[in-house]
């Protein structure tokens, strides 16, 4: 990977153009490297997938992100219609942290994530109760 970074620059460039529209000198330092790990993600889903017989080394750099970033957007999507069709027979035991987690995590979490720009963003945290008080006695 190291010695096709060079080949991302475009790819990077391209992402802020369209994050920032079309005004690049907007975008920070920060959201550049976040945008370069985004692709970084994408190609990583691409190579990943060898199980599913996708993985290529034939194809350009550009093919394996756009290939990777489709299966970003697809698995996301599968998460909504699995959401969506196990909400309406969803049974939360009365566990609170059950309850919140499918019926407010989740969908905060489509609400906000972004498979474009930042797909490797984690924005979605799991709360649990725990079993005894932590507190200080």
């Amino acid at each position: 990977m190291d010695d096709k970074m060079e080949e991302l620059i475009p790819i990077v460039a391209d992402l802020a153009k369209q994050y920032a529209g079309c005004d690049n000198t907007s975008i920070t330092y920060e959201n550049a490297q976040r945008l370069m790990h985004g692709v970084i993600f994408c190609l990583n889903e691409y190579h990943n997938s060898a199980a599913n017989q996708l993985c290529r080394n034939d194809i350009s750099i550009m093919e394996q992100y756009q290939t990777g970033r489709q299966l970003v957007f697809e698995k996301a999507k599968q998460i909504l219609e699995i959401h969506n069709e196990m909400s309406s027979c969803f049974d939360d035991y009365n566990i609170i942290c059950l309850r919140d987690t499918v019926q407010k995590g989740i969908p905060e979490f489509l609400k906000w994530y972004d498979a474009k720009f930042f797909p490797q963003d984690t924005i979605l945290t799991l709360d649990y109760p725990i079993l005894e008080d932590i507190h200080l006695k």
